[in-house]
C-alpha cells in the first residue's frame, strides 16, 4: 500500500468511526474500520492476489533428512558406537534440543536402515 492511499484510507477510517452516534453499544471500533478498509481495498486493486502461493507443507514423514543429520551420521558411521537420539543431537550441536529434532533423528535413523533398541526407556541405536 503507498503511502498516499495509506493516508487517505486511514483519514477514511477516522471519518467513519467518529460519523458513529454516540453511547450507541454497538460502535465499531477505529481499528476494525480501518482493517475493513484496507482489505477492501487490496481487493479492488487486486494487490492481494499479486502475493506468492503458499508452498505446500509435507507430511513429517516425507521430509528429506536435513543436512545436520547427513553430516553427523557420516561422521558416526563404522566407529560401533551404541548411540541414543539425545547424544546424537549433541554431536550434532544441536542445542536447544527440540523434540521435533528428537522425532525427526530418530525417524531418519530408522530410514536409514538402523534398528532400535529400548534401553532404559531410551531408544538405543547401534552404528
Amino acid at each position: 500500500m503507498e503511502v498516499e492511499q495509506f493516508t487517505s484510507t486511514r483519514l477514511k477510517a477516522i471519518e467513519l468511526f467518529k460519523s458513529q452516534p454516540k453511547g450507541s453499544k454497538d460502535n465499531v471500533s477505529l481499528d476494525a474500520i480501518f482493517i475493513s478498509l484496507c482489505t477492501l481495498a487490496t481487493a479492488r486493486t487486486g494487490a492481494g492476489s499479486a502475493q506468492q502461493a503458499r508452498t505446500v507443507a509435507r507430511p513429517g514423514n516425507q521430509q528429506p533428512p536435513a543436512p545436520w543429520f547427513v553430516e553427523t551420521l557420516a561422521a558416526l558411521k563404522g566407529k560401533g558406537e551404541s548411540i541414543t537420539v539425545a547424544r546424537f543431537l549433541m554431536f550434532a550441536n544441536r542445542f536447544p534440543v527440540k523434540r521435533m529434532d528428537q522425532v525427526n533423528a530418530a525417524r531418519w535413523l530408522r530410514d536409514a536402515g538402523y534398528i532400535p533398541r529400548k534401553t532404559g526407556g531410551n531408544l538405543v541405536f547401534d552404528l
